[in-house]
């Protein structure tokens, strides 16, 4: 999609302002990207890009991720979680994971979603990734805690801090906090 094309989603939460666009890049990204603190580009001549912008309200976004959005097509929408409490921001496009220490402006960790993410979940003091083939936790300092893999079709659910993984209802217990 044309940068000048494309429309974004504004989200206030506490005191980041977060700006989604996932069709493009918005009109006047050069700008917004010679302010930040924090460009990670990735893939960005490809056809289907999407951008993320967040920084504190009333200021210039301190952090750009723009990328491609590869599986886009096959449904794999982008995803973002924010840990308020420890300035923590989860981004996933594709299989692309992507962790950033809001605090420092800088990017902590790169990973990997088997398979294409699904979507982000929080569970007390974890933060669940979910993907087409892996199930994932990391705390809301972006420390990553376990991951399992699993077939589809798959859901889970969790009681009282134990995950019940059913996979084609062949169901495995196991502690939210500690994994497999």
């Amino acid at each position: 999609m044309r940068p000048e094309t494309a429309t974004g989603i504004s989200i206030c939460v506490g005191k980041y302002d977060i700006k989604c666009y996932p069709d493009g890049l918005p009109c006047n990204y050069h700008e917004i990207a010679t302010h930040a603190k924090l460009v990670d580009e990735f893939h960005i001549g490809d056809t289907h890009l999407c951008c993320v912008l967040i920084g504190r309200a009333n200021e210039w976004p301190s952090v750009v991720v723009a990328q491609s959005c590869e599986l886009a097509e096959a449904g794999f929408e982008p995803g973002i979680y924010l840990a308020q409490e420890s300035d923590f921001l989860f981004v996933a496009v594709g299989e692309r994971l992507l962790g950033y220490d809001l605090a420092e402006s800088k990017r902590k960790w790169t990973d990997h979603a088997k398979g294409g993410f699904w979507r982000f979940a929080r569970h007390e003091s974890v933060v669940l990734m979910i993907a087409e083939l892996e199930l994932a936790a990391w705390n809301p300092k972006g420390d990553k805690l376990w991951n399992a893999s699993v077939e589809p079709p798959w859901s889970y659910s969790v009681e009282r801090g134990v995950v019940v993984l059913d996979e084609d209802g062949h169901k495995k217990r196991f502690s939210l906090f500690h994994g497999p």
